[in-house]
């Protein structure tokens, strides 16, 4: 397929006719803290689950505003609000066995979510 970098120059769709696409886009984010003089790139969060308990790693000295545990279908399961740590949170979860999504807003706006299975 082909790639357009939105950042050089603007897009557009000039199809006339309706037409049904399955996998056209694909959005790609690199979490990146950026300065007018040298741009830093940031590790990710590393999130996972075990057992039934939450990791949040490699924190690296940030804050977290909330850690949301959703259902597939977008229902909240649990809800955490500024849980602390220094490098590493484990946060028990009372879940049942399943997949969720794991969703870590940091103290600067920095959204990430990922996928975990839960399993005791």
């Amino acid at each position: 397929g082909t790639m357009h970098n939105l950042r050089a120059s603007s897009y557009s769709i000039t199809s006339t006719q309706a037409q049904v696409w399955t996998n056209r886009f694909r959005l790609w984010i690199n979490p990146m803290l950026t300065s007018t003089q040298n741009p830093t790139q940031v590790q990710p969060l590393r999130l996972y689950a075990q057992e039934s308990t939450l990791v949040i790693d490699q924190l690296a000295g940030r804050r977290l505003k909330e850690v949301r545990l959703t259902d597939l279908s977008g229902r909240v399961i649990e809800n955490w609000q500024q849980p602390q740590g220094e490098s590493r949170i484990e946060l028990p979860t009372t879940a049942a066995n399943g997949v969720y999504l794991m969703t870590v807003i940091t103290s600067d706006g920095t959204v990430q979510t990922e996928r975990v299975l839960v399993r005791y």
